[in-house]
């Protein structure tokens, strides 16, 4: 793989590199040297501690391989240099092997203690870690047949739109050679749907391979925007760079020698798949007797992991109790497979919903997408991410990703609402969930959202009638409680609201309830202080909730107060104004 050096690490993430150093250190090619790995560690610290004029022979010899300090001669002791030679090559090895997909490399130079840091010069490499990448796009060109006026003003807007776009570079139709990938628009007379097909390779010379073929149906005016972004995020991800054609993946799970244990897995999968909080409740608890039986099953250990991010995404868990369980759970399955999408996915998610560090939950989404470029969920939870730091263009694009490789997955479904929810669009939000409740009636998130959705239009009476069928549904679920404080206090009826709100207090002595609801409800009844107070409490609990903070329309009322845009850049979060509803 063409390599572009970068070996200053003022352009590359601390973070980063460190999470690239852990693939390194959970390697095959490294999991027998403890010598190699606390080596390469030290070096990589030292230099990103701004030390790195102190690895010396001498320095090395002595804090590394435990040699005398007084008597540490290195033209007598070769130590230093013997295995320093070792691990080039045992790092050469891993990038030949292991590391070949990696987007940072990291290398001992020859003669040099400096560990080197550097990108693939590839369109996967993610453009959030060390600045966008110069990606060369060419757009095929119709200036020679005849196109009618609407195809010529698409074609130029969408031009337009891929220069807009910082990572995206447009080159001359002419320059095929020089594209790292042709895309070719064909839209309809009226250009309300486009197809697009995405390639790699020099189409001139007969190599060019088709890796996307999609359509696009909506209004001309966000159509170009919107296959721009689609084109960025596949070009990050690498699709054009080798990687296989974006397919549906085949059902996931290996093939248990064990009946009962193959049997185990299918009915946890099963659990899973139904969305609720039985059915999540349950697989964890099939999970972890498959886990008891297949210590070395990686589908145990992943499974076991997305089933506690579930319950704690329901408010059925506190976040301080299942994220470092689902965390320790993805790491042994990372151990188990590296390329395993379940437990990079994890990985990602505990990054960005526990440490509220972006960065690395970045970098594991693109490290995770790299090793399994067809797994739904990893774009899913991308999408998802995307959504929450006001991302809105590149997480539609990410969720369409995740439909087209999973059409049946509920979950896609109820956050694509969201995303219109979150641009302030509540009658489409409203919309959308009641369209996914014909097909999947018990949805309790789907009834909840539509209710959040009826506050924030200004319809508190209709929210009040979807919470109360939340409450029917989960009457031990706090959620419909913390609606109806907010949606009686809205209305007025200020005594309901107290009761409401008394119910969800005295539910917090008995059970986990999330200082969310509390912060949401306080916004609601206009109780300032209170509602940043409860924020705060969200943040540093952590509540698995508090991501959403900086894009959720129940505290616009908030984000007039000079402290809210304090409180988004201590705890990470985008700072955005409330667009006025449409």
């Amino acid at each position: 793989m063409t390599q572009q050096a970068r070996s200053s690490t003022e352009v590359v993430d601390a973070r980063a590199v460190r999470v690239a150093l852990a693939e390194i250190e959970g390697s095959a090619a490294f999991a027998h040297s403890a010598r190699h790995r606390r080596f390469l560690r030290h070096l990589v610290e030292q230099q990103l501690s701004g030390k790195a004029h102190e690895l010396r022979e001498i320095t090395l010899g002595v804090t590394v391989f435990g040699r005398p300090p007084d008597r540490f001669d290195p033209a007598l002791d070769s130590i230093v240099r013997v295995e320093a030679r070792r691990l080039r090559q045992r790092l050469r090895h891993y990038y030949a092997e292991e590391g070949r997909h990696a987007v940072l490399r990291i290398s001992l130079p020859a003669g040099r203690y400096v560990p080197a840091l550097t990108w693939a010069a590839s369109p996967a490499s993610p453009a959030s870690l060390a600045g966008p990448p110069r990606v060369g796009v060419h757009v095929a060109d119709v200036s020679s047949v005849s196109v009618d006026e609407p195809r010529r003003r698409f074609l130029s807007a969408f031009r337009a739109a891929i220069d807009s776009i910082s990572g995206l570079q447009l080159v001359d139709a002419t320059a095929r050679g020089r594209a790292e990938a042709q895309v070719h628009v064909a839209t309809e007379p009226d250009g309300s749907t486009i197809a697009l097909r995405l390639g790699s390779g020099d189409s001139t010379a007969g190599g060019e391979r088709h890796v996307l073929c999609n359509r696009f149906d909506g209004h001309t005016d966000a159509l170009q925007q919107h296959v721009a972004h689609a084109t960025l995020l596949l070009l990050r991800f690498g699709v054009v760079a080798g990687w296989p054609l974006l397919q549906a993946s085949a059902v996931d799970g290996r093939r248990f020698v064990n009946t009962a244990s193959r049997d185990l897995f299918d009915r946890a999968r099963l659990a899973f798949r139904q969305r609720s909080l039985d059915g999540y409740r349950t697989a964890l608890t099939l999970f972890e007797s498959l886990a008891e039986r297949e210590p070395q099953a990686v589908e145990a250990h992943t499974g076991i992991a997305r089933s506690l991010l579930a319950l704690a995404g329901m408010i059925a868990l506190p976040v301080r109790e299942a994220l470092p369980r689902a965390r320790v759970a993805a790491e042994l399955g990372v151990s188990l497979a590296p390329d395993d999408g379940d437990a990079r996915c994890v990985l990602a998610q505990v990054a960005f919903l526990f440490d509220h560090d972006w960065p690395a939950a970045r970098t594991h989404f693109v490290l995770g997408l790299q090793r399994a470029p067809n797994h739904s969920g990893l774009y899913h939870a991308y999408a998802f991410a995307l959504m929450l730091r006001a991302e809105f263009d590149s997480a539609a694009v990410a969720y369409d990703l995740a439909a087209l490789l999973d059409p049946l997955d509920v979950q896609v479904r109820v956050q694509t609402g969201l995303l219109h929810y979150y641009r302030r669009d509540y009658a489409t939000a409203i919309g959308h969930w009641k369209r996914l409740l014909e097909a999947s009636p018990g949805n309790l998130i789907a009834v909840t959202l539509i209710g959040a959705a009826h506050l924030a239009a200004g319809s508190p009476a209709a929210a009040v009638a979807s919470y109360e069928e939340a409450l029917q549904r989960a009457p031990a679920h706090p959620i419909g409680w913390a609606g109806l404080a907010q949606a009686r206090s809205l209305l007025g009826e200020h005594e309901r609201a107290d009761a409401a709100l008394a119910e969800l207090q005295r539910m917090a002595t008995n059970c986990y309830v999330s200082p969310y609801l509390f912060a949401m409800v306080h916004a609601r009844r206009g109780e300032i202080d209170l509602a940043f107070d409860w924020l705060e409490r969200s943040a540093t609990e952590p509540d698995f909730n508090f991501v959403c903070a900086g894009v959720d329309p129940t505290f616009d009322a908030l984000r007039r107060d000079a402290r809210w845009s304090k409180r988004c850049r201590q705890h990470g979060l985008p700072i955005v104004n409330a667009p006025s509803a449409r």
